[in-house]
């Protein structure tokens, strides 16, 4: 799904008082894709340098069953 700047600035706007707000507004911002903004954490930031580094991404894996006997 691809949003024009009206919809994304109603989605930040609705969003500005939700746990989500921060998540959206990095992925707006930066063009992460999910995994890689799932991955993030606070130590990935140099608030110094006004950088921030990916190093790690967050996948889902459907478990598997040991087959039957």
């Amino acid at each position: 799904m691809v949003l024009d700047a009206y919809q994304i600035k109603k989605m930040l706007e609705a969003s500005k008082k939700t746990p989500y707000y921060s998540l959206l507004f990095l992925a707006v911002r930066t063009g992460l894709r999910r995994g890689k903004l799932l991955g993030l954490r606070w130590k990935d930031i140099d608030f110094k340098a006004k950088t921030l580094s990916v190093k790690q991404t967050l996948a889902y894996t459907p478990s598997f069953s040991s087959p039957q006997k």
